[in-house]
């Protein structure tokens, strides 16, 4: 579909999921510091211009299938997080996007000396 564009955060933790609600709303979500992170790592896959989007954490699993982007700050998250994205290109904007979007209010890190 043309002009069709989403947002994908992949993040490995525990979450807590299930019903939640009563017999008038019943909903199955999930709940927990992994699913709030993988939110955040979606909201900035939209702001960066990215289709897919993972943590350090995921990618480790799977080697060779994302580039990194960087060490971002993450609202409410306490430590700078690696982020990655996937090696297949969502749009052809996206150097010009994270370019962009680094000058914005999301704030790159300071590069850490090993």
């Amino acid at each position: 579909m043309p002009g069709l564009r989403f947002g994908l955060a992949l993040h490995i933790g525990d979450v807590l999921y299930g019903n939640i609600g009563s017999g008038n709303r019943l909903d199955f979500t999930c709940i927990g510091p992994a699913v709030n992170f993988a939110a955040r790592i979606e909201k900035l896959a939209g702001d960066l211009g990215r289709g897919v989007l993972a943590s350090g954490e995921f990618a480790k699993h799977c080697r060779g299938e994302f580039t990194a982007l960087g060490e971002f700050t993450l609202p409410g998250v306490s430590v700078v997080q690696k982020i990655l994205a996937s090696q297949t290109r969502s749009r052809s904007s996206d150097r010009g996007a994270v370019s962009q979007r680094r000058s914005r209010a999301w704030r790159t890190a300071p590069a850490r000396s090993r």
